[in-house]
């Protein structure tokens, strides 16, 4: 398997490329015992772009949840970007998913990463904040989340690419603060590098007297800033563990029409050190 918020508004950069990556959230022993799960299912391998028709039928819901008219909507149909809404909706050549082995991008309100495995005559895909169910007829994967489901096709242009996997570099010059209140109690923030962390940051925390890290959390860049917030109840007293990467997973290449792959990167790990009066010091132990 794999490797492995700021809560707001996440612009996403575009570009001819787009890149990002995947990382195993799950182990699969945590799934039913008796689920057909096939990580190497090939058949789903590939590039989608939602559909005429769930394509109207997102816009048409976002028409409603702002109160705007059928003129609008048509606009949007049209090409237009929305007017004022503009922020409130992607273009629709931003709605696509890649599939690669056991691991999806979805490309829609932001670029998600799920791991996914078969469980009777649906998939499940589960990212840290959100699952999903998918299933495939045809050229045509259609995604289930909460009550919204949107509708995928398959561009039999793009070539899946086995043979280009590349490795995301690891976030470079993270700077770090402490002894804030609340969530400044630890603070990291840092630059994206460039063409990586379109799929975010995982975060991971070991506690002090743990052996192992867990994730946490991932961040989005947002102004092309990444804000890591912690606060004193993520850490135990002593000797805690931070270590920061770049989540990897499928992407699609738009030039040369292909679906590749990109690995995480290597972490960079820092130690927050909390004595008993709640003194607190970063110190990065590895690049």
């Amino acid at each position: 398997m794999r490797k492995h918020l700021l809560i707001a508004a996440v612009l996403i950069l575009t570009a001819t490329v787009v890149v990002g990556g995947s990382i195993a959230l799950f182990a699969r022993d945590n799934t039913p015992e008796d689920n057909d799960m096939n990580p190497t299912d090939t058949k789903l391998n590939g590039a989608y772009f939602i559909t005429d028709e769930s394509w109207e039928s997102y816009v048409r819901t976002r028409a409603k949840e702002i109160d705007e008219n059928e003129d609008w909507v048509q606009e949007i149909l049209n090409g237009g970007d929305g007017g004022q809404w503009s922020h409130f909706i992607r273009p629709k050549s931003l709605f696509w998913v890649a599939v690669f082995g056991d691991a999806m991008t979805i490309s829609s309100e932001r670029l998600v990463v799920y791991d996914f495995y078969h469980d009777g005559n649906y998939y499940i895909g589960r990212s840290l904040y959100s699952q999903i169910r998918f299933s495939l007829t045809g050229d045509v994967l259609t995604i289930q989340k909460g009550a919204e489901e949107l509708q995928y096709k398959l561009d039999r242009a793009y070539i899946v690419s086995e043979e280009e996997t590349r490795q995301f570099s690891s976030p470079e010059n993270i700077a770090n603060s402490s002894g804030g209140n609340g969530l400044n109690f630890v603070m990291f923030t840092w630059h994206p590098n460039y063409a990586a962390g379109y799929l975010g940051a995982g975060i991971e925390i070991r506690k002090a007297s743990v052996q192992d890290f867990t994730l946490t959390k991932i961040d989005y860049a947002y102004m092309n800033m990444f804000v890591a917030q912690f606060s004193r109840s993520d850490f135990s007293q002593g000797n805690n563990g931070v270590r920061i990467n770049y989540l990897g997973g499928p992407t699609i290449n738009r030039n040369t029409k292909q679906v590749l792959f990109n690995a995480c990167s290597d972490y960079v790990v820092f130690e927050v050190r909390i004595d008993a009066n709640d003194n607190v010091v970063v110190v990065q132990i590895s690049q």
